[in-house]
């Protein structure tokens, strides 16, 4: 296991699971980088949300699945999974 905090350039390697609590304009903005860093089958949990971004996540993500929607309050989180 590798916790990494700091810029997304710096990751290096793929990883079954990353997580990102961002701003979902960075989430979308940075859609290439997290999807470099996320192996195949893996998941990539994106949090930080609210009801509105989801169209706009998920359409930065295209032919990811979308595991599983959570919610808290306002804020939405999603988990999502490359399909290998």
């Amino acid at each position: 296991m590798a916790l990494l905090a700091g810029p997304l350039a710096a990751v290096r390697g793929r990883f079954d699971l990353v997580v990102a609590n961002l701003l979902a304009d960075a989430i979308v903005a940075e859609a290439g980088a997290l999807a470099r860093v996320v192996g195949p089958g893996g998941r990539l949990v994106v949090s930080g949300l609210v009801a509105e971004q989801l169209p706009a996540v998920r359409a930065a993500y295209p032919g990811w699945r979308v595991a599983e929607t959570r919610a808290e309050g306002a804020w939405r989180t999603l988990t999502l999974v490359r399909e290998p």
